[in-house]
């Protein structure tokens, strides 16, 4: 159960909701979806706070926002929900520590046991189908 304000019970994060909407940022819209295909969008994507399903559209927010009361409507929160802003993204030729690399990989290349950081940097600059190296 989630919190009454009057009337009006906000949602718990994990329930679904219905008959409620939620304003927010919107991160994507998406027509021609189903509710379950909507909550996996949000629950996949830990920049989603919440997702809000009307008819067959789909709309993930990335706030929570003010929620109201909406026929054929139906809000869900998600848990698993990361408020903190992304970490900074390195500019060209800058190397950064501890960020973890998520993700299909182009290629592997072996360069030796001891290659070191800035050997496998300049293997990436000099193939430009490179964008990163981890």
């Amino acid at each position: 159960m989630g919190v009454s304000v009057g009337e009006l019970k906000v949602p718990k994060a994990g329930d679904l909701t219905t008959g409620m909407s939620m304003e927010g940022p919107t991160l994507a819209r998406v027509p021609g979806s189903r509710e379950i295909d909507c909550v996996e969008q949000c629950r996949n994507n830990r920049r989603c706070a919440a997702m809000v399903f009307r008819g067959d559209v789909c709309t993930t927010l990335s706030q929570l926002g003010r929620v109201t009361a909406a026929g054929g409507a139906s809000t869900w929160i998600n848990p698993g929900f990361d408020s903190r802003p992304p970490p900074p993204l390195p500019g060209p030729g800058q190397q950064v520590d501890h960020i973890r690399v998520t993700g299909e990989p182009f290629r592997t290349v072996g360069l030796g046991d001891r290659a070191g950081p800035w050997k496998c940097a300049k293997a990436c600059e000099a193939d430009e189908g490179c964008k990163a190296v981890s």
